[in-house]
């Protein structure tokens, strides 16, 4: 049944909801009843030639049977028992007709059923429709109990639905016999009882349904040219959406969302070019007809097939192979291939069950149609995924990018060639048809899915022995023993203790608002030294940790200079200096979640060589006490709903991948594509990090033993969700913020046009420092306060909309190198301080040993870690280096130039960040 719903239903119900959200989110003409509307015009509109098709054969049928009546009835007056049952199977057979056939009478309602059922369950579950009003609708959700009879509420919209359906009914079915009218009535009796209770927005989208049917009921039998009258409509709202664009929109046309406009826009001038393209196959309706078996058809379930391959098979299996230990034991599913298999599904549906219906139903002509437009979609879509495909970056399961400058950064050559490359397939279909050598296209078409197909199969290889590592590695784990009632690291009270606590992605330019927005954090913080003018050398961690754990030895051009060696053997280097360094001077060591260990998630393996380090993964070992202790908390759905994120996500970035490159910033819409989101997909990877740092003072042991040293990476700040109140003791939820921005006491001063993930990310990086707050305290508490030196660093920071400081152009690039650093030293007391010293989180090794008599050079290669950093650091961008797998291969990073900088002294004034292109140049020329 789960097949069957995916195959079928699912698809329909995708579209649904991406043309719902789209409605509701780019034009807002009524809210969500408006987008009830757009929906059912939409679909309406994108079926119809099924409706035709379907119409069209019913009255062949009714035709054909009152042609056949009189005999029929003469057959039955004058024979009977087997004589009869003959006589009117011969008299069938001669005519062409089947008791069967009768069926076709249904047709059009048996159609409506899938799309029926896809909108109800959408619509019935979709929960932005709960107290939303509709003129006078109350509530979408519930039904209408607009009238009161004899004290009881009658609902008004079904009776409104079923008079427009009994009138589309009476219209279509003026010259049939009784038997069909009774049939119609019935049917609009049966959704009567069926939808009179439903949620109004239901009834709603039903009540519209009908009404289109209407208007095309009576078009058909009032116009001599309905489908020229259709073309005409569809130019008028074309006109309709220009001047809505340019005039009501006025404010729109220069920011993102005019693209959205323009796309509608071209859209609905469809017609007048799909005229000409209809009246150029209509002269070559005899040729497509004897075609239609050998070539026709081949082309156009080949091209489906791609299609399908394309969006289901290859860029999933890409996307998945990328990491396979991310989408390894996710909600339900512990497979990742898992995801791999609905995404086929759900493509095949999509692509191939439903276009082939329409392909059936439709005249020769408008096969040849379809197929050509198939395969000039389906080259396009392939040309976009790995030709003119963008930089996505970093990509979570749920398909959520760290960064969207690749989708924005738009590059002439994805601008301007794929449109060549459309015009050219566009003029190679038409000389094609002129030479009568479509069957040319047919193997063209062949190869490529056979291409996709082969490309999928290696991909699902590697997952496939990817995973099995993985699942091993995990089995051996050695947190597997661990329970969230047991201490993970000791703290001593006599001797001295080192603490760095490395937090993914937290933005150092945080730290003042938060300070103002609570106050605490002063007496929590206090001792504390902010370094405010700090940054990483990347602005992702596969480029960006390595230096903060060994130095200014693992800096993205120093690894580079190693080009012999293997860059998975460098990155376990940097991991290993500093814990090396601590535990061979006989301090206790522990390193908690090393970050891309082996390039991978949980393969400790390079620490077994160094039994004195005790090395764990703890990320989620306290999420299963959160989730019990705060079973109120609706930021998440649950292992279920996790799981239906990713599958619903998968599909959904790889079809923005087929996307023409300006398009794609639109169809991803900050990361929902325009659909519902089951709770926050970010939610469950959130809490497994976050758990950890409220329950710190019971993941602590402390005893009077020898010198310690913690190395603890946490990811609270890397992923985006919104907080309650109650998480950051105060802070503002999000819909508070942008629902009253007069009466704001948030220090940093967010607007409207501020985005979520700006808002998002405060709040994380708010909620980590208080929990950690509360931490010091309970250290201050037990004696192991004024003994330890605590750091606080990040490996990069995050573009945010916001420009980087006061006086500062729009450019989001700085503050994804803006590191957090923060600083406590042994005994250190007073008030929080701030430091404007030039610095990186490469210091961080030297802050760690600073005076403890320690080593003053890397074990691994005897070289000193102090460097002169006087001049300044190059800085760089996340370009090719995310796929772990070809990270393995590989020997250097690739370091782009385009959006790395060189920046040097005060980071907050602007002209110290000189792009590292012209920084070479002016290297090369000898001077700065």
């Amino acid at each position: 049944m789960g097949f069957l719903y995916s195959l079928v239903i699912l698809p329909l119900e995708s579209v649904i909801e991406t043309l719902f959200y789209f409605s509701d989110r780019n034009f807002g003409l009524f809210d969500y009843g408006g987008a009830i509307i757009f929906v059912s015009l939409s679909v309406n509109l994108l079926i119809l030639p099924i409706y035709n098709a379907a119409d069209a054969r019913q009255l062949g049928e009714r035709e054909l049977r009152k042609r056949i009546d009189r005999g029929v009835t003469h057959i039955k007056a004058t024979f009977s028992g087997d004589e009869r049952f003959l006589m009117l199977s011969e008299y069938y057979r001669q005519n062409h007709y089947s008791p069967l056939s009768t069926l076709r009478s249904s047709l059009s309602i048996l159609i409506q059923i899938p799309f029926f059922i896809a909108a109800y369950h959408f619509l019935s579950n979709c929960e932005d429709l709960v107290g939303e009003s509709f003129f006078f609708i109350q509530d979408l959700s519930l039904p209408d109990g607009i009238l009161r009879f004899a004290g009881r509420r009658v609902n008004v919209l079904p009776l409104l639905m079923t008079l427009t359906n009994v009138l589309s009914g009476a219209v279509y079915s003026r010259n049939a016999p009784l038997r069909e009218k009774i049939q119609i009535y019935a049917l609009a009796l049966l959704f009567l009882l069926l939808l009179y209770n439903s949620p109004s927005g239901i009834v709603f989208y039903w009540l519209f349904n009908n009404l289109f049917s209407l208007c095309k009921n009576i078009a058909q039998k009032c116009l001599r040219r309905p489908s020229a009258v259709l073309f005409i409509l569809l130019d008028v709202i074309a006109a309709v959406t220009a001047g809505y664009t340019f005039f009501i929109k006025t404010a729109l046309v220069l920011s993102k969302k005019f693209v959205v406009y323009a796309v509608c826009l071209a859209v609905f001038c469809l017609p007048v070019f799909v005229r000409k393209f209809l009246c150029f196959l209509n002269e070559r309706e005899k040729d497509f007809s004897a075609m239609e078996k050998s070539v026709i058809r081949p082309l156009f379930l080949l091209s489906a097939v791609c299609l399908a391959f394309l969006a289901g098979l290859a860029l999933p299996s890409a996307m998945i192979a990328s990491s396979p230990e991310d989408f390894s034991f996710s909600g339900g599913s512990s497979h990742p291939l898992h995801y791999v298999v609905s995404s086929i599904i759900l493509m095949m549906g999509l692509f191939v069950l439903w276009p082939s219906l329409f392909y059936f139903v439709v005249s020769s002509v408008g096969r040849a149609c379809l197929s050509l437009i198939f395969f000039v979609a389906a080259v396009f879509a392939v040309l976009n995924a790995f030709v003119f495909k963008s930089d996505y970056g970093l990509v979570s399961v749920t398909g959520v990018l760290d960064s969207e400058r690749g989708l924005r950064g738009i590059h002439p050559f994805q601008l301007l060639l794929p449109v060549l490359a459309l015009v050219l397939l566009i003029l190679l279909v038409f000389l094609l048809c002129r030479k009568r050598k479509i069957f040319i296209l047919s193997r063209i078409m062949a190869v490529v899915c056979l291409a996709l197909l082969s490309f999928s199969i290696v991909n699902c290889v590697r997952i496939r022995g990817r995973f099995n590592e993985y699942a091993r590695v995990k089995n051996e784990a050695p947190h597997s023993d661990l329970d969230e009632g047991n201490s993970v690291f000791t703290l001593t009270t006599s001797g001295r203790n080192v603490i760095v606590i490395f937090l993914d992605k937290a933005i150092g330019t945080f730290v003042p608002y938060a300070m103002q927005d609570f106050p605490v954090l002063k007496d929590m913080y206090a001792g504390f030294t902010y370094y405010r003018n700090t940054v990483s050398f990347a602005d992702h961690t596969v480029k960006g940790a390595p230096a903060l754990y060994g130095g200014y030895e693992y800096t993205p051009e120093e690894i580079n200079r190693r080009g012999s060696e293997l860059l998975l053997d460098k990155h376990n280097e940097a991991l290993l200096v500093v814990p090396k360094i601590f535990s061979e001077a006989g301090w206790r060591v522990t390193d908690l979640d090393p970050p891309w260990m082996n390039y991978t998630l949980e393969d400790l393996s390079p620490f077994e060589q160094y039994p004195a380090i005790s090395a764990m993964n703890v990320k989620g070992l306290m999420t299963g006490k959160y989730n019990r202790e705060h079973k109120e908390d609706s930021l998440g759905a649950g292992a279920e709903g996790v799981d239906q994120n990713i599958r619903a996500a998968v599909p959904r970035f790889c079809l923005m991948q087929m996307l023409y490159p300006p398009l794609r910033e639109v169809y991803y819409h900050s990361g929902d594509y325009y659909h519902r989101v089951n709770g926050n997909p970010n939610y469950i990877e959130f809490i497994d990090s976050y758990a950890n740092l409220c329950y710190l003072n019971e993941l602590t042991s402390i005893d009077d033993g020898p010198d310690c040293y913690l190395l603890m990476e946490n990811e609270t700040t890397h992923d985006n969700v919104f907080m309650k109140g109650d998480e950051t003791k105060g802070l503002k939820p999000v819909n508070e913020i942008l629902d009253s921005p007069s009466d704001l006491t948030l220090s940093y001063n967010w607007h409207e046009e501020d985005s979520c993930y700006d808002l998002q990310l405060y709040e994380v990086n708010c909620a980590a420092l208080l929990r950690l707050g509360e931490w010091f305290d309970f250290l201050k508490q037990n004696g192991v306060w004024d003994n330890s030196r605590i750091i606080l660093v990040s490996d990069h920071g995050v573009s945010v909309v916001r420009p980087f400081a006061p006086g500062f152009s729009d450019n989001r690039d700085y503050s994804s190198y803006a590191a957090l650093l923060m600083v406590k030293d042994f005994g250190s007391s007073g008030e929080f301080a701030i430091s404007t010293d030039f610095m990186t989180n490469a210091d961080v090794p030297l802050i760690s040993m600073e005076g403890l008599g320690l080593a003053d050079s890397n074990p691994f290669t005897g070289r000193s870690f102090f460097i002169n950093k006087d001049d300044g650091v190059n800085v760089y961008i996340r370009n090719s280096d995310v796929d772990a797998a070809d990270l393995r291969k590989k020997k250097e990073f690739d370091l782009a130039l385009g959006g790395s900088y060189h920046v040097h002294d005060d980071i907050y004034v602007e002209s110290n960040w000189i792009p590292l292109a012209e920084w070479k140049r002016m290297e090369g020329e000898g001077g700065h």
